[in-house]
């Protein structure tokens, strides 16, 4: 928009620029956040949390954040602002051959805009049939039921069968998995919410700052509204487990499950 685009000298820069400027700096730091904190902080950080000790995972992974994560960002941010230019713009304005790490940054934000996407466009697919729970084994009914009836695959809960062919198409037409080689079987659902969530990025980035703000604005909330509902639930099952829950999860207890024989075990 022009009403932001300004020939001036950015804080802190002597450097004059067109580019288009944020709002103010607070916008500016809602959408630095909204960009550090992302679904895997909300999702797979509890996961990991678990799977890899607990509090001893929680004691290195501050460590790195202090020691690797916070200055590497800080210093990200610098030389943006100092530079005024993208990541490779940026790179060359120090030593003209660090250019290529610039690039190798954009590509890697590329790679990573390319799997959340695809992540993204499987929650669509849920969002909408969510009311309905297709994938719950009341209600789940493949047209490929009858290849999902053998002994390996009747052990896979119907939520996993109803991902694996009905939304990504991993398993063939006879629910057999697909091997490389293979020809490969498109998902015309995923492929359109792949799609618009590909439109919709284009046109945040086309717009500029005020639509990456109004995003920002809008959807870091949502992050912390569901760690806030995530602590709730996990409160009420410690509770259920009379506080031992808290214990599997930061102390490293063995967890108790059931074993064949229905008695419980550890691991």
């Amino acid at each position: 928009p022009k009403a932001l685009v300004a020939v001036a000298k950015a804080p802190g820069s002597d450097i004059e620029t067109d580019r288009p400027r944020w709002m103010n700096r607070y916008t500016f730091l809602i959408a630095t956040v909204s960009a550090a904190i992302g679904i895997g902080n909300v999702v797979r950080f509890p996961y990991l949390t678990f799977k890899h000790g607990g509090s001893t995972f929680i004691w290195t992974y501050v460590y790195a954040l202090f020691v690797i994560g916070i200055p590497m960002l800080i210093l990200e941010l610098t030389l943006g602002q100092k530079m005024q230019k993208g990541s490779a713009g940026s790179m060359r304005g120090i030593v003209p051959r660090l250019a290529g790490i610039g690039y190798v940054a954009s590509f890697s934000g590329f790679v990573t805009a390319l799997t959340y996407n695809i992540i993204l466009g499987i929650s669509i697919i849920y969002l909408f049939s969510a009311s309905s729970q297709p994938y719950s084994a009341a209600n789940f009914n493949s047209s490929r039921n009858i290849g999902c009836q053998t002994a390996e695959m009747m052990q896979k809960p119907s939520e996993e069968i109803y991902l694996f062919t009905e939304v990504v198409n991993l398993y063939g037409e006879y629910c057999d998995v697909y091997q490389s080689g293979d020809p490969g079987s498109f998902s015309m659902p995923l492929f359109w919410s792949n799609a618009f969530c590909w439109f919709f990025c284009c046109l945040i980035m086309v717009v500029g700052p005020r639509a990456i703000e109004i995003k920002a604005i809008l959807t870091l909330p949502l992050r912390f509204i569901f760690i806030i509902v995530f602590v709730v639930n996990y409160m009420g099952l410690n509770n259920k487990e009379s506080g031992d829950a808290i214990g599997w999860y930061l102390n490293g207890t063995q967890f108790p499950l059931p074993s064949a024989e229905g008695e419980a075990t550890t691991f």
